[in-house]
């Protein structure tokens, strides 16, 4: 719900029209900042369901289940262990993505070419 009722709000939705220059410029800055989340959005709606389907799943195809083996596959499908390892690939790629570099004002210490670095 919360992933449809984004993109609605967000991109789908007639913009209203914009009466002062604060609002004009906070507007194109918040779809920036929507358009960084939404992977993240997708990536946790999606897993939400995978886990809903694959609950429904098991009971219909295991029809006595050992305490071991529903455990085993609550591990494997709930989103807690999948989550923290696909949004760290998405913060590497949208670092290493990153074509609008800030100019540093030490020009001895680059901090993004040390985020970087440290990725890898």
């Amino acid at each position: 719900i919360m992933f449809s009722l984004d993109l609605y709000l967000n991109f789908l939705r007639k913009p209203a029209s914009r009466t002062s220059l604060a609002v004009s410029y906070q507007v194109p800055k918040n779809h920036r900042i929507v358009l960084a989340l939404l992977p993240i959005e997708t990536n946790e709606s999606g897993l939400g369901m995978f886990t809903g389907v694959a609950f429904m799943l098991y009971r219909k195809v295991v029809a006595n289940p050992t305490p071991i083996g529903q455990q085993i596959f609550i591990e494997m499908v709930t989103i807690g262990t999948h989550t923290p390892f696909i949004v760290t690939c998405f913060i590497k790629r949208t670092a290493t993505k990153s074509s609008n570099k800030v100019r540093p004002v030490d020009p001895e210490v680059d901090h993004f070419e040390t985020l970087r670095r440290s990725w890898n």
